[in-house]
C-alpha cells in the first residue's frame, strides 16, 4: 500500500476553534483510507503562522520527504501549509524534487500529481495570501482602534497597575511603592541596587510573588533586583504616557498613545532620570585612581568632559581619537594640572566645612516659597475645574445660550492650561528645593562629623564630599593662562571661601581661577636639568617625584640624578660545554618537565638549553644569539622560569660535577 503523510497546523486561538488539530487529523485520516493510502506519519505545528517557513514539524516533513518515506502529503487546506504564494510554491517545488505530491481535502482541484491540479494550485495560493493580508489588516485596524479608546491590549502589566474592564487601573499599595522608588532616587540620589536592597529589607513583595505566579509560565526568584527597579524608573507609563506598538520589529512602527492614570508627577519622573544619569556618570566601575573632580569638569570649547590622568585633566575631544578622528577637528582646550586644580577646590570645600556659619542653618529652617506656591496653584486649578463643571451644568439646564457657553468655556480652558503649566513648573522647583534642603541637612551633619578629621579623609571620601558641593567646573583657554570657572551647588559657599569672584558676578557660588598654562620655573632643557639636580641634592626627593614636578619622563630624571644606567657585564663561564654533548643531554633531559599534550612545541628543549649554555659560556647578551637558535627573549624567559623553579640549580650541579666529558666533541 502506498504511504502518505498528514500535515496539520493552527496559528491562533480563533483558528483552533475553526480548524482544530484533532478535527484536521481525523478528517485527513479517513480521507487517506478512502484514497487507499497508509498514513506513515503525522506532522503537527500548533501555534505557528503559515507565513513563516521555520516550523519544527514542517522541517521534519521535508527531511523525511528526502528520505522517501511517503509519496504524497495530505493537508486540510492549502493555507495550512503556507499563506504566502512564494512560500507555497517553494515548498511544493521542494516536495516535487523528492518525488512527493500534495493534495488538499477542502480544495479537491489542488493535486500536484496532475497538471490541472498544479494550475489550480497557483490560483488558490494567491487567494490564500490575499485572505491572510486582509485578515492581518483588519486585525491591525481593530487593535489600533481599541488602543485609541484606552483599552490595554495585553503584555506584562506594569508594577503598580492592574487590568479592570480591559483598562489599566492603579493598584493603591503598589502605586505607593512606585512613588517611593522615584522619591528615593530623585531626592536621595540612591542607586537602583540600593533601592532593591531597601525594598527587600522592608519585605515588599514584587508583583509576581504577591500574585503567586511567574512570568510567561516561568517562576521568578521573588526578590527585587536593580534591573527591575531600573525598568520601573524608565517606564513612562507612570506619568500617563503608555504607548502601544513600540515593541514591534517593523522599521516604521505605527505607535498609538494610550491614556492611563499617572502614578508619578512628571517633575519627579524627570528628576529621577537626571539622577540616574548622574549615577551612571559617577559610577566607580574599574577606575584605578580616585579623581577628586571625576565627572564634574567640562570643556568650555567643545562641551565634552575632561578625564583625569596621573598629572593632568584633559579634554576628551583632544586626547581621544575616537571622539575626534580628524586631527584638524580636535579640541584645542588646554590640559589642567590635576594637583593644582584639586588643591584649589579642596581648600574652598575645606574652608566651608570648617566654618559653615549661621547662613546654612538659616537656609535650612526658612520656609519654602515653592511649596506654598504649589499649594496655591493646586487650589486655583481645582477652582477652575469646578467652575468649568458648573458652566456645563448651567448650559445643559438652559441658563445660557450656546454662543455664550463656547466663549466662556474657551476662556476657562485657556486659564486652566496656563495654571497647569505654572503648577508643573512650581512642582519642579519644589522638588529641586526639597533635594537642596535634604542635601543641606546631610551637609550640616557631614560638616559636624568631618570637622575633627577633615585632614585625614581618604581619597574616596574627598571625592564624595566634592560631588555633593561642586556642581560643575568649566575650563576655557586664556592668553597665557587657563580660566577655570567653578560652580558650587550651594550659593552659601562663596562668602566663606575668601576668594574673589570673577565673571558672572551676579551669581553666588561662581569662582574663577586663573592657572598658568606652563609650569613655573626654568623653561630650557638645560635649566630644567640644573634645577632638578639641585633640588634633588637639597631635598633628597626621588627621581619620580621630580620628574612629575618638572615635566620630564622618569627615565630622564633618573639619568640626570643618578647618571646613565650601566648594566653589569656578564663574565664568561667556561664550565658550560658548547655544543651540548649527547651524553650530558641524556643526563639533563629528565630534569625538565615533559612536553604538554597538544600541538608540538615550536622549539625543542635541547636547542633552548644549548642556547643558554652558549650565552653563559661566552657572557654574550641574550639578544645576540645566532639565528639558528630560538629568539633571545624566549630563551631568557625559559632560563628565568627554570631558575625560579630550581631546575637550573640541578643543571649547574651536574655541569659542575665533572663526571662527564664536557669537551665539544664528546658523545
Amino acid at each position: 500500500m502506498r504511504q502518505c503523510a498528514i500535515y496539520t497546523r493552527v496559528s491562533t486561538e480563533e483558528q483552533v476553534e475553526r480548524y482544530s488539530l484533532e478535527a484536521q487529523k481525523e478528517v485527513l485520516t479517513r480521507w487517506a483510507e478512502v484514497l487507499g493510502y497508509e498514513v506513515a506519519a503525522t506532522y503537527t505545528d500548533p501555534g505557528y503562522s503559515g507565513a513563516q517557513e521555520d516550523r519544527p514539524a514542517l522541517t521534519r516533513l521535508l527531511a523525511d520527504a528526502q528520505e522517501g518515506r511517503f509519496a504524497v502529503v495530505l493537508v486540510y487546506r492549502l493555507d495550512r501549509l503556507a499563506r504566502k504564494v512564494r512560500l507555497a510554491y517553494d515548498l511544493i517545488e521542494r516536495l516535487e524534487q523528492c518525488g512527493v505530491g500534495l493534495m488538499s481535502y477542502s480544495e479537491p482541484n489542488i493535486n500536484t500529481t496532475t497538471s490541472i491540479g498544479k494550475a489550480v494550485l497557483g490560483i488558490m495560493a494567491v487567494f490564500a495570501e490575499w485572505e491572510r493580508d486582509t485578515f492581518a489588516e483588519r486585525s491591525r485596524l481593530g487593535l489600533r482602534k481599541a488602543a485609541q479608546s484606552g483599552r490595554y491590549l495585553g503584555g506584562i502589566v506594569p508594577y503598580g497597575y492592574t487590568v479592570e474592564d480591559g483598562r489599566l487601573t492603579p493598584q493603591p499599595e503598589e502605586g505607593a511603592v512606585v512613588r517611593q522608588i522615584f522619591t528615593w532616587v530623585a531626592e536621595r540620589g540612591w542607586s537602583t541596587e540600593r533601592v532593591a536592597q531597601e525594598l527587600n529589607r522592608l519585605g515588599v513583595p514584587p508583583k509576581y510573588r504577591r500574585e503567586g505566579r511567574g512570568v510567561r509560565g516561568r517562576r521568578t526568584a521573588g526578590v527585587w533586583r536593580g534591573g527591575g527597579v531600573l525598568r520601573i524608573l524608565k517606564n513612562r507609563t507612570y506619568i500617563g504616557e503608555y504607548t502601544y506598538g513600540k515593541r514591534t520589529r517593523k522599521p516604521q512602527p505605527d505607535l498609538v498613545p494610550v491614556a492611563v492614570p499617572p502614578l508619578v508627577e512628571p517633575a519627579l519622573f524627570q528628576a529621577a532620570q537626571e539622577q540616574l544619569a548622574r549615577n551612571a556618570l559617577f559610577a566607580a566601575r574599574n577606575a584605578r585612581s580616585v579623581y577628586l573632580l571625576k565627572g564634574l569638569i567640562r570643556c568650555g570649547v567643545c562641551g565634552r568632559a575632561y578625564v583625569g590622568s596621573s598629572d593632568y585633566y584633559a579634554c576628551v575631544g583632544r586626547v581621544n581619537r575616537q571622539a575626534s578622528p580628524i586631527p584638524s577637528m580636535r579640541c584645542t582646550a588646554p590640559h589642567v594640572r590635576r594637583a593644582e586644580l584639586e588643591e584649589s577646590i579642596w581648600q574652598d570645600i575645606r574652608t566651608f566645612l570648617l566654618n559653615p556659619g549661621e547662613a546654612l542653618q538659616a537656609f535650612v529652617n526658612e520656609e519654602s516659597p515653592e511649596r506654598n506656591e504649589v499649594s496655591l496653584l493646586e487650589k486655583r486649578l481645582q477652582a477652575l475645574i469646578e467652575a468649568r463643571a458648573r458652566l456645563l451644568d448651567l448650559f445643559l439646564e438652559g441658563g445660557i445660550d450656546k454662543q455664550t457657553y463656547y466663549a466662556r468655556i474657551e476662556d476657562l480652558e485657556a486659564r486652566i492650561q496656563e495654571v497647569q503649566a505654572s503648577l508643573e513648573a512650581a512642582r519642579e522647583r519644589s522638588i529641586a528645593e526639597r533635594q537642596r534642603k535634604e542635601a543641606l541637612h546631610s551637609l550640616e551633619s557631614l560638616s559636624a562629623r568631618l570637622r575633627d578629621r577633615i585632614d585625614r579623609l581618604t581619597p574616596e571620601e574627598k571625592q564624595a564630599v566634592a560631588r555633593e558641593l561642586v556642581e560643575k567646573v568649566t575650563v576655557r583657554p586664556g592668553e597665557g593662562e587657563v580660566e577655570i570657572e567653578v560652580r558650587y551647588r550651594f550659593g552659601q559657599i562663596a562668602p566663606h571661601t575668601g576668594r574673589r569672584v570673577q565673571g558672572n558676578r551676579g551669581i553666588q557660588g561662581n569662582l574663577t581661577y586663573f592657572l598658568p598654562r606652563k609650569k613655573p620655573g626654568p623653561s630650557g632643557k638645560g635649566e630644567v636639568r640644573v634645577a632638578l639636580i639641585e633640588e634633588h641634592r637639597r631635598t633628597g626627593a626621588s627621581a619620580r617625584s621630580l620628574a612629575r614636578k618638572y615635566g620630564v619622563s622618569n627615565g630622564t630624571a633618573w639619568r640626570w640624578v643618578y647618571g646613565k644606567r650601566v648594566r653589569p657585564k656578564r663574565e664568561p663561564d667556561p664550565r658550560y660545554p658548547y655544543p651540548l654533548p649527547d651524553a650530558l643531554w641524556q643526563r639533563l633531559e629528565p630534569l625538565f618537565e615533559p612536553q604538554a599534550r597538544g600541538a608540538p612545541p615550536r622549539y625543542a628543549r635541547r636547542s633552548l638549553v644549548e642556547a643558554i649554555f652558549l650565552v653563559l659560556r661566552e657572557g654574550r647578551p641574550w639578544k645576540s644569539l645566532p639565528s639558528s637558535y630560538p629568539p633571545g627573549k624566549m630563551v631568557y624567559w625559559h632560563y628565568q622560569n627554570w631558575v625560579s623553579q630550581g631546575v637550573w640549580a640541578e643543571v649547574e650541579a651536574l655541569v659542575s660535577a665533572g663526571e662527564l666529558d664536557s669537551s665539544p666533541g664528546a658523545c
